[in-house]
């Protein structure tokens, strides 16, 4: 059985969940699925831009360089090699046809959409999709989920509006459940050396109460906030109260740098702590979502690459009950392919409950 997707917003996080649906089931080595399911095929798609843009966008992509069968746009839909995915260009979820569809989860990836209320549309029909996933932060929803730290918390059957909360939330919490899972965590701090992203202009102008992110990214380094900190206790509801961070924004396209500075219960030395990282990355839940490398990597390095967070034993220091844990992200191939897991777990429920759908 196939679990049929749909796509609202085909921007960078949109498209790269086709490409990792196309490329899991094209089979290719880097698409970095973690979680077995069902066969997933995005069948329809949501946005406001032209076909003809979005096949060009999907055909062409400065980061991610895995080649797609050439898109082309054609009687209201996109066609990729054998397959073609409806296309619409409502404004309201709960006017997308979903239902006639067969769609079975929604991904929600407009950045725009992000509390429950605004979610519940795409299930306005009652024969409309069973679930639907978040790729951003969400408020009022069922679930905030991260594939490898809490996923065991997720229940299909009642949990119908579920976020898979942000990259930089992905990236951090497999390293503070395994610190204060192994050690114990007193308070942490973390940050965030980001990539810019499409929120951002190309020049100097408006945004709103956040001045600096208005300036142009492509030249300056922008101190900014995250929701990552709140978002840890939602996933780590045991570190809540003890985390805070904070982020910065740098003229790079893709590619993410974290740092975790922890107050430890004892004084661990840095090489044990490493080693735990070491021992956590290698076990069922966290294979393929945390990596431990010790080479000199940059930012560039690790692009493409599908893990969540990818621990930089070189960058990592340690003194008494301190350490800083320094680790890298691609905060949009390995985000989006965490989307594409909790689809893939949601995916399991459905056909084992077809039938039942409510």
């Amino acid at each position: 059985m196939t679990i049929r997707l749909g796509i609202n917003g085909m921007g960078r996080i949109g498209r790269l969940v086709l490409r990792h649906a196309l490329a899991r089931s094209a089979d290719f080595a880097g698409s970095g699925a973690v979680r077995k399911g069902p066969a997933m095929q995005v069948v329809a798609a949501n946005d406001l831009a032209d076909a003809d843009e979005l096949a060009y966008l999907l055909g062409h992509d400065s980061v991610h360089r895995y080649q797609l069968p050439k898109a082309r746009a054609e009687g209201g839909a996109l066609h990729l090699g054998d397959g073609s995915i409806s296309l619409f260009k409502e404004r309201d979820p709960a006017k997308i046809p979903w239902a006639d569809h067969g769609v079975d989860i929604v991904i929600e990836a407009t950045g725009k959409f992000t509390t429950g209320e605004q979610m519940a549309g795409h299930r306005a029909n009652p024969n409309g999709p069973s679930h639907v996933i978040l790729a951003a932060p969400g408020k009022n929803v069922d679930k905030t989920l991260v594939v490898g730290v809490n996923e065991e918390s997720f229940d299909p059957a009642k949990d119908r509006l579920v976020s898979n909360a942000s990259c930089t939330t992905n990236a951090l919490t497999p390293v503070l459940a395994v610190l204060d899972r192994v050690f114990g965590v007193k308070w942490g701090l973390v940050g965030t050396t980001h990539a810019y992203t499409a929120g951002q202009g190309l020049v100097d102008g408006l945004a709103g109460k956040d001045l600096r992110r208005g300036r142009a990214a492509p030249i300056n380094i922008v101190p900014t906030s995250t929701g990552a900190a709140k978002a840890i206790s939602e996933v780590l509801p045991n570190l809540k109260g003890k985390c805070d961070g904070t982020a910065v924004r740098v003229p790079v396209v893709d590619g993410s740098l974290y740092d975790v500075v922890c107050q430890l219960e004892g004084e661990p030395a840095l090489a044990r702590v490493i080693e735990a990282l070491r021992e956590a990355a290698a076990t069922e839940a966290l294979r393929g979502v945390l990596d431990v490398r010790k080479e000199a990597l940059v930012s560039s390095d690790i692009l493409g690459d599908p893990h969540s967070s990818i621990v930089d034993v070189d960058a990592c220091m340690g003194l008494g009950a301190l350490v800083k844990i320094v680790g890298w992200y691609d905060n949009e191939w390995g985000y989006s392919g965490r989307v594409l897991d909790l689809a893939a777990i949601a995916g399991n429920w459905i056909v084992a409950n077809r039938g039942k759908k409510s």
